[in-house]
Formats: C-alpha cells, structure tokens, sequence
C-alpha cells in the first residue's frame, strides 16, 4: 500500500515558534530615547575668568618697589605694613623692581579664582 504524502506543519510550526522569540524580552524593543539620570548630565561650564581682584600686601617695616605686567606695564610701590588691590586679567605677572627695571617675575595670577591675595615682602 502507498503511503500518503505526511503534510508538511513544521514550517509554520517554526514560524509559530520563531515569533515569539522575537517580542521575547531579551530582544531589544524599538529604541526609546535615552533619559540619562541628572546626576551623570554635564554640568554647564562655568564663564571663563576675565578679572581678578589680586591683594597684595607687603608685611616688612620698608617699602618695597614693585611692577604689575597686564598687558601694560604698572610701576608702583607699596609702603611697609601696608595692602593695596589691583584688578588684573589672569596671566598678570608681579615682578620686584631691580633698581629702575622690573625684574623677573615673582607671581603670576592664575585664572582658577576672581580673587588672589599675594605677599611682597614676609617678616
């Protein structure tokens, strides 16, 4: 006796069974947009420092000649026991006077902080 051709389910069996892998939930999703938590988000920078209020004081009993470099040059002195308050951009040198020059440069004013306090002279 012949036998009769077996239909063939196993086609849409696999298709039936390859379906539901496909919404399984190790398979990624459509992609939502990312939240990224606050704490992780950049924080906006901060504006660079134009200006700096620089202190400078000079804490011995005798005058002390100095210059500020800021683009111009300022020469000046500051009596004994005494301050004063420049206004700088940051990269300003201080330099001590070596006779009528000013010599090499003793402080630079960094740009990390709007204000800067620097000793000409220490007792």
């Amino acid at each position: 006796m012949a036998s009769s051709p077996t239909p063939t389910s196993a086609p849409s069996e696999v298709a039936t069974a390859a379906a539901p892998a496909a919404s399984s939930p190790t398979t990624p999703k459509a992609a939502a947009p990312a939240v990224t938590p606050a704490s992780t988000q950049k924080k906006p920078e901060p504006p660079p420092i134009t200006s700096v209020r620089l202190y400078v004081s000079n804490e011995c009993p005798k005058k002390v000649d100095y210059c500020v470099a800021d683009g111009s040059t300022l020469n000046t002195f500051l009596s004994g026991n005494a301050s004063t308050t420049h206004t700088v951009k940051p990269g300003a040198k201080i330099m001590l006077k070596s006779g009528s020059s000013c010599g090499a440069p003793v402080f630079t004013v960094p740009a990390t902080s709007p204000e800067g306090k620097f000793v000409l002279c220490k007792r």
